[in-house]
């Protein structure tokens, strides 16, 4: 295709020597500079992370493990957000855990798991209340369900607006797991 206009300023593509090639380029120090500000510095090593200057919610990526470490205002955490495993402190009249393999739960990565099996006497009251931190990701106001298994077959449980994890399904519940359920956390 012929070109056309005033095409003076566009040099023509040929044979460039590395001398005479034309130079394309920009300092770009400032922008990365400001991108590490918003999304957070990067380490080599968790033993370079500063130890003075923090504030709560730094975060700095550290290459050698790959994770993004957040300051708590205290020291680094590994930015996982791990609770580890939490044993509600009390369950509601009529729910029992099973000897050796209660229910328990956790927040890691944002995503907030069950494990554990236990038992209903017909109880109408709530399982147990998930703390602030520990509530499903959906609509303000709106309950979270979902199914789980039971030795009698499957069971409908709600995770309230509130907290309470109730269930749907009346009578004894033997055996009810709750090593299926996964949601992310608000």
């Amino acid at each position: 295709m012929a070109r056309s206009g005033n095409n003076a300023r566009i040099p023509a593509i040929g044979n460039y020597s590395q001398a005479s090639a034309p130079k394309f380029g920009a300092d770009l120090t400032e922008l990365a500079d400001d991108i590490a500000d918003l999304i957070g510095e990067s380490f080599d090593t968790v033993g370079a992370l500063p130890s003075s200057g923090n504030w709560p919610g730094r975060t700095a990526r550290v290459a050698s493990d790959g994770l993004q470490h957040v300051h708590n205002g205290t020291a680094w955490t590994d930015g996982t957000g791990d609770t580890g495993w939490i044993t509600p402190t009390a369950l509601g009249s009529g729910w029992s855990n099973e000897s050796g393999n209660g229910f328990q739960y956790r927040r890691r990565n944002g995503e907030v798991r069950f494990r554990g099996r236990g038992s209903s006497t017909g109880a109408s009251s709530a399982l147990f209340t998930l703390p602030a931190g520990f509530l499903p990701d959906v609509l303000p106001g709106a309950n979270f369900a979902f199914l789980t298994d039971a030795q009698s077959g499957a069971v409908r449980m709600n995770v309230l607006s509130t907290g309470a994890m109730t269930s749907l399904t009346t009578g004894t519940i033997t055996n009810i797991s709750l090593g299926n359920i996964r949601f992310d956390a608000a």
